[in-house]
């Protein structure tokens, strides 16, 4: 690992780096690069030859979700977190702020669903109680 890079990266690639010793960035993030082959999810070969970049110079392509490595005993001993962990891609504030958008949208739903299931339940009982109210 290059000091060159680690001054290059932002701070999440420089944690990972630190925490499993592996060069790893999230596909979205590579994207900002234009480094990147979106379609192929790989580095883009024609933009590496019009940039003269090797790319061994570049570090490993993962999906979001995707384990890059685990804390090693170096950084569980400097951090307190457990050696072995599994540390994953991540994301960048763009892509992880979809996430929540999408997960909000999801219980906005599933509360929308759980009203209408309980009034389905509820409201028979309280119309029934206000026809009987109205008639003593």
């Amino acid at each position: 690992m290059g000091q060159g890079w680690t001054r290059r990266c932002s701070s999440d690639r420089n944690q990972r780096l630190q925490l499993t010793g592996v060069r790893a960035i999230d596909v979205a993030e590579a994207s900002g690069t234009l480094l990147l082959d979106v379609a192929h999810r790989r580095w883009s070969q024609e933009m590496l030859d019009a940039t003269h970049l090797d790319a061994s110079c570049l570090p490993e392509l993962f999906e979001s979700q995707q384990v890059v490595g685990k804390i090693t005993a170096h950084a569980a001993n400097e951090t307190g977190l457990k050696a072995g962990t599994p540390v994953v891609a991540g994301a960048g504030d763009q892509g992880a702020g979809a996430v929540g958008i999408v997960l909000e949208g999801i219980q906005a739903v599933l509360e929308k669903r759980e009203v209408a299931a309980y009034h389905r339940k509820v409201a028979p009982e309280l119309v029934a109680r206000e026809s009987t109210r109205k008639l003593i």
